[in-house]
């Protein structure tokens, strides 16, 4: 059970490392001059992969939680 909870706690952190990345990423996009700031299909996928981060992460946050008390 305890190695079951840090394979978790690890996937988490690479998980989040990913997340940064895709933030780190997206944000260095919507700060160019305003007619290279345009909305298209790589922004569309990175706002896509940091909503399945999330979701991910969150999911994880349940199952480590779940295994505190199991």
């Amino acid at each position: 059970l305890l190695k079951e909870m840090k394979l978790l706690e690890e996937v988490k952190r690479a998980k989040q490392a990913s997340l940064k990345l895709a933030q780190t990423r997206l944000d260095g996009r919507q700060n160019r001059p305003y007619f290279e700031n345009n909305d298209d299909a790589v922004q569309a996928g990175l706002l896509e992969e940091l909503s399945g981060l999330t979701d991910s992460i969150d999911a994880l946050d349940e199952q480590i939680e779940k295994s505190r008390y199991v």
